[in-house]
């Protein structure tokens, strides 16, 4: 099956119908976030897989823009993966399709139960359901962990609380990426990712001034926001 791309949709495609679903911002797709991959992956190939068994769907299901540029837009976010980076790293952690909702104040509004039963259940179709020990949903953050085993499970859903994935005693997230790359420590933002951090960009044409130099730059316009911990003047091809 072939990886698909939906924004905000209102249902999903009958052959990814009963999927396991992993929910996150999946910023960075690190070790922590493949940790949930790896569980909703393992929910959808079922609990005893035989001969002509066939796997249900595994669909990530994420939000854009992150949900702190609506709730905090005085303080800038770098982002460690911008969509197109984020999908395509979710399409190589072998999900089947990428779900993306836009995250603004009807979706900010609605209750934990709303999330669950219209989203979750009635417009992905999921039957089973992966997150991170520490995400919350729905409005006030009521949606906690414990929240989801109970409620999820009364809607006949199988939920997976994944536990936190660790470097060196601490948790692997995207804040502690984010402080490693400020710190300038990319070996460290790097082991904690699982996979060496980069940019996308487009290189553009500038003045041309460049032709009379030993080495002629490229100039890229990258990813990068205002909110980036370094800045990058690539002088070579």
């Amino acid at each position: 099956m072939a990886f698909e791309e939906f924004l905000d949709p209102v249902t999903l495609p009958a052959r990814l119908a009963g999927g396991a679903v992993a929910i996150g911002n999946f910023d960075g797709v690190h070790r922590g976030h493949r940790a949930v991959i790896e569980a909703a992956e393992a929910l959808a190939r079922g609990s005893h897989p035989g001969p002509g068994h066939q796997p249900r769907p595994a669909i990530a299901l994420s939000f854009e823009p992150h949900p702190r540029s609506l709730f905090r837009p005085d303080e800038p976010l770098f982002r460690l993966t911008p969509p197109a980076l984020k999908a395509r790293l979710l399409e190589k952690a072998g999900l089947d399709a990428l779900v993306t909702l836009t995250f603004d104040r009807g979706l900010a509004g609605m209750t934990a139960e709303e999330f669950l039963e219209e989203l979750v259940v009635r417009r992905l179709g999921a039957h089973a359901v992966a997150v991170g020990y520490d995400f919350h949903f729905g409005k006030d953050r009521r949606g906690t962990p414990e929240f989801l085993v109970q409620h999820g499970r009364a809607l006949g859903l199988d939920i997976a609380i994944v536990a936190p994935t660790r470097e060196s005693g601490e948790a692997v997230s995207s804040s502690a990426i984010r402080r490693a790359l400020a710190a300038g420590d990319i070996p460290r933002a790097n082991r904690l990712l699982g996979h060496e951090w980069s940019v996308l960009s487009t290189v553009v044409h500038g003045e041309k001034r460049g032709r009379e130099l030993v080495f002629p730059p490229r100039i890229w316009r990258s990813t990068l926001n205002a909110a980036s911990p370094m800045a990058f003047m690539p002088c070579a091809p």
